[in-house]
């Protein structure tokens, strides 16, 4: 197998360093609760992301984390993903 190819599940061929985070926007509405967080919102709108790779600076976030980034704040890369800094990652979606 091509080591690129085992690779590309888990995305490191792109390693954020410091506190920036590696995302992968998600285009599906989550309820919590009674609350419905949508994919995107409107004018400094948010964006709902599963993280895939945190920096070395990053504690507090883990790949499959999911939050909400600030998407005016992002970097898009080809692939689709996102590099965002940490202070932008604004929330975290938890279960129940």
């Amino acid at each position: 197998m091509n080591p690129l190819e085992s690779r590309a599940s888990s995305h490191p061929l792109v390693e954020p360093l410091d506190d920036w985070v590696l995302v992968q926007p998600t285009m599906e509405e989550e309820a919590v609760g009674r609350i419905v967080l949508p994919a995107n919102m409107t004018e400094g709108r948010l964006e709902r992301s599963i993280v895939l790779a945190v920096g070395s600076e990053v504690s507090d976030l883990q790949p499959g984390d999911v939050v909400l980034v600030v998407s005016a704040k992002t970097v898009e890369l080809r692939d689709g993903s996102k590099l965002v800094r940490r202070q932008h990652a604004v929330a975290r979606i938890r279960d129940s």
